[in-house]
């Protein structure tokens, strides 16, 4: 998965068919909300104590 920087348009499906570049902060929220939603369902998978900490060092990169 690569992440884009908040100036990329990424493509989103459209009323009645076909994709196109989308625009506006709201898609960027809910991509993000998508991620950070399946890294808390991969800790809860390992069995892993649910650390919100992590999920936004892994969301910013912080190493």
């Amino acid at each position: 998965m690569t992440a884009s920087p908040p100036s990329a348009r990424p493509s989103g499906a459209i009323p009645g068919g076909g994709i196109e570049a989308q625009k506006g902060i709201c898609v960027t929220v809910a991509l993000v909300t998508g991620v950070a939603a399946l890294l808390v369902s991969l800790q809860r998978h390992r069995r892993r104590p649910l650390d919100p900490l992590a999920v936004r060092d892994a969301l910013l990169g912080v190493s």
